[in-house]
């Protein structure tokens, strides 16, 4: 894994600088992070062989966000994907009068910007931390290159966005069809679902 420090100005190539891109006060970190223990158990990578994983996490940066801070804004060029080992992140929309809408509260073992970055296209929400969150940030091209040469990768992939797709699909249900307390239930359910880095590990 690649360290960088709160001063670093981007883990991917091309991202701007500025304090909204990760840089935080000086300060000790809040988690050790450890991408042979948070990664392995991911299920984008937890068939790997040895030597493929070692590949893999080698390639991955940390990187600290403090509360309020922007991971990525909508629009912006899918440069590379996070995986999130604490903290927690929203992924909004912002309408033209100022309204936001959460599509999805991203929390600890969980990977965000993906789409934009395996399809080469724009980034489709707002990415901001809602505390203080421990990243590690995979660049765009490593990751085409570790989708170009591990078939099991590849796979791992596809059926990760058929989950996310089931996944929108039951969202829908939920704002078309759900009371307030059900979709309430339902939230607070995945929430709790969610793997923490202190249970990866």
């Amino acid at each position: 894994m690649r360290p960088h420090g709160a001063g670093d100005a981007g883990a991917f190539a091309g991202a701007p600088d500025g304090p909204q891109y990760g840089q935080i006060p000086p300060g000790p970190s809040r988690v050790t992070i450890n991408p042979e223990i948070l990664l392995k158990r991911h299920p984008f990578f937890e068939k790997l062989s040895a030597n493929e994983f070692q590949q893999v996490a080698s390639a991955f940066s940390q990187r600290r966000f403090g509360r309020d801070q922007a991971l990525f804004s909508r629009g912006d060029t899918g440069n590379g994907l996070y995986f999130l080992a604490d903290g927690l992140v929203r992924l909004s929309l912002v309408s033209a009068d100022g309204r936001e809408l959460t599509v999805r509260l991203a929390g600890p073992g969980e990977i965000i910007g993906e789409i934009a970055a395996i399809d080469e296209g724009l980034r489709s929400t707002d990415g901001h931390t809602v505390m203080a969150t421990t990243a590690l940030a995979l660049a765009h091209d490593d990751l085409h290159r570790f989708i170009d040469a591990i078939p099991t990768l590849r796979r791992a992939i596809l059926r990760h966005l058929c989950e996310r797709l089931r996944a929108t699909t039951d969202q829908l249900e939920s704002f078309a069809m759900l009371p307030l307390e059900a979709r309430l239930a339902r939230l607070f359910l995945a929430l709790a679902r969610q793997p923490t880095a202190k249970n990866m590990g």
